[in-house]
């Protein structure tokens, strides 16, 4: 039987180990040709086939973690893309790789090259520079840990935005049980229930799912305190001025003030948006001293869609699965 996306080897999650490991095999013979004496192709297709093979790996197994429906599949899945951005962060502090490809852009190639090879090669140099290549053996290695830790913390604060809620019973009205799935004494809420007509079940949900998470806050901390580190010592201001550095962005200062533009231009229609979704609640509930509060926003703006273009998307979803959209 065939595997995920045609991969043979991925036709069981146990098969993600093999393709990781092939991937950071074949990068590690793609180092090796970059930083040979005897080189023979281009430096800039070297770089670029060595970012390929990792980078079609991890985003391949990223979006497994996020979309397959088998546990086993998306643990797997995890784990590879955790694997392939550690090699990819270790690479990022390679001195010699980093040399090799410095030494190309200061006395050109041994081979023959393009205006465009050469604006690509000072960026896969600027990427390294990024991550402090220019710092002692020990900073760097310390780069790379922190890298791999604000990996794992951040997996873990994601997977934990999507974990279902366990409450007691008791906290719930009973009448609306039979919308939850039962584990004894316990109700599990999974989600927002965003798209039921039921307003209590709507508020319940929403404050049930997104209560408070004592562990979800000391991770998220955790993350932008490391983040933080890491750009210290990579020599920025802040993770922000790093992420943003030598994008078409260019600051955090224009980001803001783009956020800002955006918002000022929007608050007009926006406004006009919610209290239009008000009046359908006034409507709906006949109570008009209602307001209009935060798990009312997505039922409505779906029942106002279904109104206005007389389709359900929920009809038409099937049609449109993963394996169909792929192909």
């Amino acid at each position: 039987r065939k595997g995920l996306f045609g991969h043979q080897v991925l036709a069981d999650p146990n098969g993600f180990y093999i393709f990781r490991q092939n991937a950071i095999a074949r990068a590690q013979s793609l180092v090796d040709e970059a930083i040979s004496d005897k080189r023979n192709r281009k430096m800039v297709q070297i770089f670029d086939e060595l970012s390929n093979s990792l980078c079609k790996v991890a985003d391949l197994a990223e979006f497994i973690r996020i979309a397959h429906p088998d546990r086993n599949y998306t643990n797997a899945a995890e784990q590879a893309s955790i694997e392939i951005n550690a090699e990819v962060e270790r690479l990022n502090t390679n001195r010699i790789l980093y040399d090799s490809l410095s030494n190309v852009v200061r006395n050109a190639d041994i081979v023959p090259t393009t205006a465009t090879d050469d604006y690509v090669t000072k960026l896969f140099l600027f990427d390294f520079e990024q991550c402090g290549i220019h710092l002692d053996d020990n900073v760097r290695r310390e780069i790379v840990r922190l890298n791999e830790h604000i990996l794992h913390v951040g997996t873990y604060f994601m997977y934990g935005t999507t974990k279902p809620r366990i409450v007691l019973k008791k906290e719930i009205p009973e009448h609306l049980w039979k919308y939850f799935s039962v584990d004894n004494n316990k109700l599990v809420i999974s989600g927002l229930q965003n798209e039921s007509n039921n307003s209590q079940l709507r508020e319940i949900s929403f404050n049930q799912f997104l209560q408070y998470d004592d562990h979800q806050e000391q991770l998220l901390l955790e993350l932008i305190h490391s983040r933080l580190k890491l750009a210290k010592i990579c020599g920025f201001n802040s993770f922000a001025h790093r992420a943003i550095n030598g994008s078409i962005a260019g600051s955090p200062e224009i980001v803001w003030n783009l956020i800002d533009t955006v918002n000022n231009m929007i608050r007009h229609k926006s406004q006009n948006e919610f209290n239009y979704m008000l009046k359908l609640k006034t409507k709906e509930t006949g109570d008009s001293s209602t307001q209009l509060m935060q798990w009312d926003v997505p039922y409505y703006t779906h029942s106002h869609k279904i109104k206005k273009f007389g389709h359900d998307i929920t009809q038409s979803s099937p049609y449109f699965s993963i394996g169909n959209c792929m192909e």
